[in-house]
């Protein structure tokens, strides 16, 4: 393990992103958390976003460190936090994929760009997809 954590240390001095790959019980999580606690113990105010490929893989980082710095998300609420505010361009963007036959969004559902303008919540993401009602989920995302 020692190894392995000099190794990812040394990238992350580098400013290079890593990956940390393995399979079920591995040790990813442990790996991860390791890490994680060193770059905090060196650095009270380092930032670090960490992403996960599951809500499971989230609630179990969190529960292993408490620290504002940190920031566990999936991949698709990562993205939703950055995109979020740009509804403007998220209603073009999914208007286009529903009419262009080439991007097609998979829906039963018809919606008019104007319609979509006039949501009242806007584009939002959630775990299923309802397009009359500006819902994506992490497929359309």
């Amino acid at each position: 393990m020692v190894e392995e954590l000099d190794e990812i240390l040394e990238h992350i001095k580098k400013n290079n992103n890593f990956l940390l790959s393995g399979g079920a019980g591995s040790g990813k999580t442990y790996s991860l958390v390791k890490v994680i606690q060193t770059i905090l113990d060196n650095n009270s105010k380092a930032k670090i976003a960490c992403i996960t490929y599951t809500n499971a893989a989230v609630k179990e980082i969190e529960s292993r460190i408490s620290n504002n710095n940190l920031k566990v998300s999936t991949i698709h609420d990562f993205l939703w936090d950055n995109i979020k505010t740009y509804q403007k361009e998220l209603k073009e963007t999914l208007y286009e994929l529903i009419t262009e036959e080439e991007f097609t969004i998979k829906t039963t559902s018809t919606i008019t760009y104007e319609k979509l303008c006039q949501l009242k919540e806007g584009i939002q993401y959630k775990e299923y997809l309802k397009i009359n009602e500006g819902i994506i989920s992490h497929d359309e995302l």
